[in-house]
């Protein structure tokens, strides 16, 4: 019997193989489109690890706290073809709890709630779907050494606002359609109908400032990413530009390697309104508040 079982373990059914032990390694940047070094697995609050079979069946969770200058993760798998999703935190805001979504159980369905730091409740979460997984890997059996290598990409950019000469009792800053966009089988996959981001405005020496993460990438076509300045009783937008295009008009910006960006809107009476990136005048329209 022992003869038939590992005949069979071998060549037919690798299932009932013994469970191998697998080592997935992680690494973490910044950008693929920059010249960075690695993010130290320190300075990551969290990371999970989703995994599922060769059907795309979920099978287990694994929740850890990175450590030390390199990371990885050993799991115990019987022989068999597995897919791997790795979901990196790089701010306390960013994961809470157990990221994954309830009741589902199939990786097309999949889900990963990505927490932003609103207090206020107008913004909980962004999700978004895994479909297919980015990782994959063929356990065999009696085989020493088996090994993953998973390479996790910063999500998130940081928006510094400082807002002078409009009352934070009277108008908002908001973001619009700050969509997530993933990579997963080589498919960019983007999340809709995501609510609005109201920055948090807090007075400081005259002015209002604030600061918010934002989904990176842009979206480049569709429901673009829109930066507004709205009327909170009323609902009037006072501003509705797309973020994407304010941003193009700022020289020699580099989009893709800014760990994030700065936005002063000053209202004077006898001028309008006017919004600066990164110290360049970027829109004036001359709008009159009322």
């Amino acid at each position: 019997m022992l003869v038939l079982i590992l005949t069979s373990c071998i060549k037919e059914d690798l299932e009932i193989c013994l469970p191998q032990p697998v080592v997935i390694a992680f690494s973490f940047i910044s950008s693929q489109k920059c010249a960075e070094d690695p993010i130290i697995p320190t300075d990551l609050n969290r990371l999970t690890v989703f995994l599922f079979d060769h059907n795309g069946r979920f099978m287990q969770q694994v929740d850890t706290i990175p450590t030390g200058s390199s990371y990885q993760v050993e799991l115990s798998l019987v022989p068999a073809y597995y897919q791997f999703v790795a979901v990196a935190g790089f701010d306390n805001d960013q994961l809470r709890g157990a990221p994954f979504v309830p009741g589902v159980t199939n990786i097309r369905d999949a889900a990963v709630s990505s927490y932003l730091e609103q207090r206020n409740g107008s913004l909980l979460s962004a999700e978004r779907v895994l479909y297919l997984g980015n990782d994959t890997l063929t356990v065999q059996p009696e085989t020493q050494g088996q090994e993953l290598s998973v390479t996790l990409v910063q999500q998130t950019k940081t928006l510094n606002v400082t807002v002078d000469g409009i009352a934070n009792t009277h108008y908002q800053v908001a973001l619009a359609g700050n969509a997530a966009q993933y990579t997963f089988e080589m498919e960019q996959i983007y999340l809709t109908g995501n609510p609005l981001i109201y920055i948090p405005l807090q007075e400081q020496d005259g002015l209002f400032e604030g600061k918010t993460l934002i989904n990176w990438p842009l979206k480049e076509e569709g429901d673009y990413t829109r930066l507004q300045i709205i009327d909170p009783t009323t609902g009037r937008r006072l501003v509705d530009e797309i973020f994407l295009e304010l941003l193009e008009r700022v020289p020699g910006i580099d989009l893709a390697c800014s760990t994030g960006f700065d936005i002063e809107i000053v209202y004077r009476i006898n001028v309008g309104l006017t919004i600066y990136i990164e110290n360049w005048k970027v829109y004036s329209d001359g709008y009159i508040l009322i």
